[in-house]
């Protein structure tokens, strides 16, 4: 079943929120909540590399003329960890990163574990 898009943006990562990090005035990290009674739902994407117009592919248009226009729009106001350093940044590098973060902020030691 397809739905024709209207005044929403189906596309959650071109727009940055107050509470998101940007870089140069384009959004870096996505995040998203859900809350209920039985507890919370968080969900964070931080693209290290690639092409952020891929999702594009997999989204309902009116036609190829507005696939464009809101390809153009996004890479306007989103961009990956690769472009923003200016080389690729590999997954295990990332999460290694993320972690001496966490240690060093929230004064933190983390135990490996399987």
């Amino acid at each position: 079943m397809h739905l024709p898009l209207r005044n929403t943006n189906p596309v959650c990562f071109e727009v940055p929120s107050a509470y998101e990090i940007t870089i140069d005035g384009k959004k870096l990290v996505g995040s998203a909540q859900a809350r209920r009674k039985e507890g919370v739902l968080q969900h964070g994407s931080l693209p290290l590399y690639g092409d952020l117009t891929r999702i594009l592919q997999v989204l309902v248009y009116p036609d190829e003329a507005a696939r464009t226009r809101a390809s153009e729009r996004l890479l306007q106001r989103a961009t990956t960890v690769e472009t923003a350093l200016g080389r690729k940044v590999t997954w295990e590098e990332a999460a290694q990163a993320f972690t001496k973060a966490f240690k060093s902020v929230f004064n933190l030691e983390f135990q490996p574990g399987t």
